[in-house]
């Protein structure tokens, strides 16, 4: 019985150091356990990227075209015309298309959506501050009539993005695995109107522009910029309802210019302050320029979230003069 138990204890102590130095070790192990775990890793991205793919099947985005040239008794689409993937964002048919050149002629783009069906477009809209060009397909089809009844792409409540999330981006007819590494908290200009798109996500590697981005359960989370960075699809998120539904381009605003403190740092007797520094007031309202604004709401002022609410009168802590004051101000609109 002793040698038994002794037989036993040695047999259970091999194992369990074999474990061990399997993990730390790897090398040494018969088996490469961070290989293994690597491999389960690409097996499960590989699932994903199955999913996704079936999100392109179902009809999620649609191509665009600057033009279409006859061909006999059909039409073609050069590869060099098209003019980037459009995302579904309306199930009247509208869409949005990365489009910082702006819209020209946009009568003789053409779409073409998965499923094989092809249209012209009846209106288009473009947004200044953020880049996109939103699309309305023409009921009547270049062929046919069509109802146009299409799935609403766009979830915002779940396409919330952060650093080091991973994503995949659709370009050259294939999805490729990425990685948002890490948010640049920057405006395309300072000073900046206060709520134009102001946040990009660095990118582990260059990609089309243009291209859409999705996270693991599918959602769009961003678009890829002329700078190789990625646009968060939130920005859309303040404009579109009046896109669908007036067929007009308008953000909530404060009436003011001006940037964050940490996209440039403000400071005052050797503190530096943290909010939204006012550099220009071009609406009738309390504020001023040279104010620092430092609570909406009673919550600090960051980039880190839209920071606008949804009420049409905020109260605002300000800093002025190096005193604190509260006012109440109206949330306008600026096209």
């Amino acid at each position: 019985m002793i040698l038994a138990s002794a037989s036993f204890g040695l047999v259970a102590g091999i194992t369990g150091a074999s474990i061990l130095v399997g993990w730390i070790w790897p090398s040494i192990a018969g088996e490469d356990l961070m290989a293994i775990s690597q491999t389960r890793n690409a097996r499960a991205r590989q699932e994903l990227d199955a999913k996704v793919r079936e999100e392109k099947v179902n009809g999620r985005f649609a191509e665009v075209y600057s033009t279409s040239v006859p061909f006999g008794q059909t039409v073609t689409l050069g590869v060099g015309d098209k003019l980037g993937e459009a995302m579904i964002v309306g199930s009247d048919g509208w869409l949005a298309l990365y489009r910082p050149a702006g819209i020209v002629n946009y009568k003789n783009w053409r779409v073409i959506l998965a499923d094989g069906s092809f249209y012209k477009l009846e209106n288009a809209l473009f947004d200044k501050y953020s880049g996109f060009a939103y699309l309305k397909l023409a009921k009547n089809k270049v062929a046919g009539q069509d109802s146009i009844q299409l799935n609403n792409l766009v979830d915002y409540r779940e396409a919330e993005l952060k650093a080091g999330d991973d994503i995949y981006i659709w370009q050259n007819n294939n999805w490729y695995h990425g990685l948002a590494t890490y948010a640049i908290r920057a405006g395309k200009t300072i000073p900046h109107l206060d709520t134009a798109p102001n946040e990009f996500f660095a990118l582990d590697d260059v990609y089309n522009v243009g291209a859409v981005a999705i996270n693991s359960q599918g959602r769009v989370v961003g678009v890829v910029t002329e700078k190789h960075l990625l646009l968060p699809i939130t920005d859309l998120a303040r404009i579109l309802p009046r896109v669908l539904s007036e067929q007009k381009i308008f953000y909530p605003t404060l009436g003011m210019e001006g940037w964050f403190s940490s996209e440039q740092p403000v400071v005052y007797n050797m503190q530096e302050l943290s909010g939204f520094a006012i550099s220009r007031v071009f609406a009738g309202t309390s504020l001023k320029k040279g104010d620092v604004i430092t609570k909406i709401n009673g919550e600090t002022v960051s980039m880190d979230k839209m920071w606008y609410a949804k009420d049409q009168v905020l109260r605002l802590e300000v800093w002025r003069n190096g005193k604190i004051v509260n006012l109440d101000v109206r949330v306008g609109e600026t096209q």
